[in-house]
């Protein structure tokens, strides 16, 4: 599965929790993701506690729209913002990498 933008010109491959544990654990005891890869969160909040690395974090609209992009370090609690209903997590760099921005749309393909 991935997310891309309507033009053709962001790819992120997806890795997607699932239920309640999936959410839970995130990227914990994880030490990283390769570039252009991302979990996907159905989630209007994240946190990176316990966590080994930083990462940035893409907040999304149920319609794919990018609401808000941030960098987290390790050990923190990331605001909730109530219009998101996913939260992407990218390697930390990875957003400015490949253009995400606030009003970015990113459509999921594949099964």
């Amino acid at each position: 599965m991935e997310l891309v933008d309507p033009e053709g010109t962001i790819c992120i491959a997806l890795i997607e929790a699932k239920g309640l544990l999936g959410n839970l654990q995130g990227l914990l005891g994880q030490r990283g993701l390769p570039p252009g890869t991302g979990l996907l969160l159905r989630t209007s909040m994240v946190h990176t506690i316990g966590m080994r690395f930083a990462i940035d974090t893409i907040y999304l609209s149920s319609k794919g729209s990018v609401i808000r992009v941030a960098t987290m370090p390790p050990g923190r609690v990331g605001p909730i913002v109530l219009r998101a209903r996913y939260i992407l997590e990218l390697q930390a760099g990875e957003a400015s990498r490949l253009g995400l921005a606030p009003g970015t749309t990113l459509i999921r393909t594949g099964t």
